[in-house]
């Protein structure tokens, strides 16, 4: 037991006697015997506690030999069959077990610019200022902490200082500044009433969880410039920071690591962010809605004009799904089904249904069967009216929570 590395020796004959001042002094004993002969495995000198304390404390007696024989027969049966166990199995059992003390890191950051938004490449740049405080050193921004998920990072203008606050605490104080292009999962099932998560991960690089956590500076400290202003998107909710420890699925050649993993500790900086969305929503979807609207045209015209009205159904059709590919060619690229998919179908199905009761019109009308097809015609444009808007509003309500609100 190395005088760098404090451990900590759970003793369980400690747990079984009545008075615990004897109990800690005799842990405090094989400690130092343990410590003394490098013992790194006390299974034994468990058991000769545990005999000792019984003997000594419990029944009092002076001589432990005695004290020992005057045990219930059943009773010294178990002691030495707990004894013959550890004797040979008791290095495989038990283990003293490392404590490490971790320094704590408190840990801020204030951005000053979020720019480059861009999902085709699944990425952002940001520009903030990061601060480390802690109590016993400092903390060496280049070789010690990586921004983890991003693309590239550049730190910048470091400072080293030491403060006190106000209850006299000295402080070790880093700041620096940092450029970073980070990755970003956009998610645009809801575009363009999109929210997005924008995070700032920052992890250790160099020391894990047993020297090491990071925790937030101060809950109250702003994330955010709230003179900031963002083209496009404004912020929602309340800016949070979350630790947590990276797992790895490997020692990175640590032999003082016996399993196949290690932790290292970070703290996530999580900024939302809602597009500015119900401007650029119209503009993309008036061709859309205008190939509907000349669509419902159809069922202002006698059905004995053909031409006319087969004419406007088709060419509906056309501007729709010239407006879908105009559409795809100016948004962010998504393998999800999102807004902009279902509201053209919605309105591909209803165009094309437009066209299929113009046929049944046609033939109520050459059959002589006219107030029946006055009679569809009436009841299809205020259904297709009615329910097309019906179901545009669901559609844009789901993707903008106006649900949840």
């Amino acid at each position: 037991m190395g005088a760098a590395t404090e451990k900590r020796i759970r003793i369980s004959g400690i747990i079984l006697m009545p008075k615990k001042q004897y109990g800690l002094a005799f842990a405090k004993i094989i400690i130092n015997i343990a410590n003394a002969l490098e013992i790194s495995n006390i299974a034994i000198l468990e058991v000769v506690i545990l005999l000792v304390s019984k003997v000594l404390i419990n029944y009092r007696y002076k001589n432990s030999i005695s004290g020992f024989m005057h045990l219930p027969k059943r009773f010294r049966f178990n002691i030495v069959s707990l004894l013959t166990c550890f004797v040979f199995f008791g290095s495989h059992v038990i283990e003293a077990k490392q404590i490490y003390n971790p320094d704590t890191i408190r840990t801020g950051i204030f951005v000053k610019s979020l720019f480059n938004f861009n999902s085709t490449d699944f990425s952002y740049d940001v520009d903030c200022w990061v601060w480390f405080k802690g109590k016993k050193r400092f903390i060496v921004p280049e070789k010690e902490v990586e921004i983890a998920n991003a693309k590239s990072f550049v730190f910048s203008a470091q400072s080293y200082d030491t403060v006190k606050d106000e209850t006299g605490v000295v402080w070790y104080w880093t700041s620096f500044n940092c450029k970073a292009t980070i990755i970003q999962n956009w998610d645009l099932r809801h575009f363009p009433f999109d929210k997005q998560v924008l995070k700032v991960v920052i992890e250790s690089s160099d020391l894990d969880m047993r020297e090491l956590i990071f925790v937030q500076d101060n809950i109250h400290n702003k994330i955010f410039d709230n003179n900031l202003d963002h083209l496009g998107w404004r912020r929602v909710g309340r800016e949070t920071a979350l630790t947590s420890a990276h797992r790895y699925s490997t020692t990175f050649g640590d032999p003082s690591l016996s399993e196949s993993r290690s932790l290292y500790p970070n703290i996530a900086f999580n900024i939302n962010l809602a597009r500015n969305s119900f401007g650029l929503f119209f503009k993309l979807f008036m061709g859309c809605y205008v190939a509907f609207f000349v669509t419902v045209l159809v069922f202002f015209i006698r059905p004995i004009h053909v031409d006319p009205r087969f004419g406007l159904s088709i060419g509906a059709l056309f501007a729709a799904v010239g407006n879908m590919y105009v559409v795809d060619a100016n948004v962010p690229d998504s393998l999800s089904f999102g807004l902009i998919d279902q509201i053209h179908i919605v309105t591909f199905f209803y165009i094309l249904l437009s066209m299929m009761i113009s046929i049944r019109s046609l033939q109520l009308f050459e059959s002589k069967r006219i107030n029946n097809q006055i009679q569809l015609d009436k009841i299809s444009l205020y259904l297709f009216l009615s329910t097309y808007i019906i179901i545009n509003f669901i559609l844009i309500g789901i993707a903008n929570e106006w649900w949840s609100k």
